[in-house]
């Protein structure tokens, strides 16, 4: 038999999880404010719609809480009651520890957190989850990793790395694409043309996606390097590294002062 697999939430990445699990063997199910948006994915996705989250919760198997943080305690105690040992509560919700939401359901249910980031959206995203509660069956720790296999790539975590984790990858999409503006930038002082230039850096994606990047590692640290012929080059490589760091730096100054 398919598990069923709710949805408390069905915005952005809500809708992009659902997505990826519509062509698995599980049932869709799925509750929100916006009867708009559960109309899309009953149409697209087979979505079964709930008129309170309560009824979802007795319904399905595992429970993903993908609201707001803010909303997120207010969420689970309302669906407690509905909340044993045989379901399993999913939260996608930032900031919010395994242990809060485990105080919340007075540790009726097991809770797995999971950290996506925003390419996500576009099924290419990179999710860290969260195994660490003691309550979880062998089934569950099976299955909440495979349910997000179909939107990018999965990475099992202890809770403390998460902070590291949301540091890297769930910032990272930021600085990647703020670094690729600063090349398109670069060319355009260069003489090219602005839509040239963008498309000349969008094309460097396909390194990413080469041989040579799969099996490429990067230089472990050591001492210093002789001087060589290439001593200049690697001035002008750090020049404008530092010169980067300080866009990012006045951007990031700009975003906090605003």
């Amino acid at each position: 038999m398919s598990k069923k697999i709710g949805f408390i939430g069905v915005g952005n990445m809500g809708s992009a999880i659902i997505r990826g699990l519509a062509s698995r063997d599980v049932e869709l199910h799925g509750i929100d404010p916006s009867a708009e948006k559960l109309q899309v994915l009953t149409k697209e996705c087979g979505l079964i719609s709930h008129a309170s989250a309560l009824d979802l919760t007795k319904a399905c198997d595992v429970v993903v809480v993908a609201v707001k943080p803010q909303y997120a305690e207010q969420v689970v105690k309302e669906i407690a009651t509905e909340l044993d040992g045989s379901k399993c509560l999913v939260s996608i919700c930032a900031g919010i520890t395994v242990a809060m939401f485990k105080d919340w359901t007075e540790g009726l249910c097991p809770v797995v957190r999971v950290m996506p980031n925003t390419p996500a959206l576009v099924a290419e995203g990179v999710f860290a989850v969260c195994l660490d509660d003691k309550d979880l069956s062998d089934d569950m720790k099976t299955l909440i990793p495979e349910l997000f296999k179909g939107i990018g790539q999965v990475h099992v975590l202890p809770e403390k790395l998460f902070d590291a984790f949301t540091g890297v990858i769930g910032s990272g999409p930021a600085y990647v694409f703020y670094f690729m503006e600063a090349l398109i930038e670069s060319g355009v002082a260069l003489g090219l043309s602005r839509p040239q230039a963008t498309e000349m850096v969008k094309g460097l994606r396909a390194i990413c996606q080469s041989r040579s990047c799969a099996r490429w590692s990067p230089p472990r640290a050591g001492p210093p390097s002789a001087p060589s012929s290439t001593s200049t080059a690697r001035q002008c490589a750090a020049t404008s590294s530092t010169a980067f760091s300080s866009r990012i730096c006045a951007a990031l100054n700009s975003a906090t002062n605003s």
